[in-house]
């Protein structure tokens, strides 16, 4: 049954990009045809743009790294901390078995 359900949901959405594509493969390829250097003229300009922002100026990957390494310690220190717990209960649990 719920693999009928899964084909059914396949085909139909399968139809879905069928008909999208049929209805604006037209579309595309009526679009005028850009080079490469208007392209490259764009992106430079759009980074231009965003570069321009105050708060990207002082963007910083470091500070981003440091951030990054500092949560990575506190999970770690964590983990250390859980394992620690359940090592000396083990040991607790073995030294009464003996």
């Amino acid at each position: 049954m719920i693999e009928r359900v899964s084909f059914i949901f396949f085909i139909l959405s399968f139809i879905g990009l069928v008909i999208i594509l049929v209805k604006k493969a037209p579309l595309v390829a009526n679009l005028p045809n850009r080079g490469i250097g208007s392209i490259k003229k764009d992106f430079f300009l759009l980074k231009d743009r965003i570069i321009s922002y105050p708060f990207i100026k002082n963007f910083s990957w470091n500070k981003i790294f440091q951030i990054a390494l500092s949560r990575v310690r506190v999970i770690t220190l964590k983990v250390e901390k859980s394992i620690d717990k359940h090592l000396h209960s083990l040991r607790k649990k073995n030294k009464i078995d003996k």
